[in-house]
């Protein structure tokens, strides 16, 4: 009885582990052919984070802008913060990190712009 509890314990933890990898896994945005920016939806529970990564070049200006919701979420680009900034962009990839700063989950709207 105990052996049977204890592989259910394990099956369930495994399944926690591998559900929540989706969540943690970086998404890279793209820009379409032609276009200089890329929106990009989601929701995001309380105190939650979604990672996103993005290819620009050096000199390049990157402008990001981020609405929510419950007004709470913010986007952390190296040492630049907040829901509306711009940087200018060193080559290779850029990682932002989307975060809900407020205590109920709500949908977002993430906008990239480089020039």
């Amino acid at each position: 009885m105990l052996k049977k509890t204890g592989l259910k314990v394990m099956a369930l933890a495994l399944m926690l582990i591998l559900s929540g990898a989706d969540l943690m896994a970086q998404r890279r945005i793209n820009f379409r052919t032609g276009r200089s920016s890329a929106t990009v939806r989601g929701n995001i529970g309380a105190g939650g984070y979604r990672e996103y990564v993005l290819r620009g070049r050096a000199g390049q200006l990157m402008s990001i802008e981020i609405t929510s919701g419950n007004g709470a979420v913010i986007v952390n680009a190296g040492s630049a913060s907040g829901r509306s900034f711009s940087l200018d962009m060193t080559g290779g990839d850029h990682l932002l990190s989307v975060v809900n700063t407020g205590r109920s989950a709500t949908n977002y709207t993430l906008t990239v712009s480089i020039r």
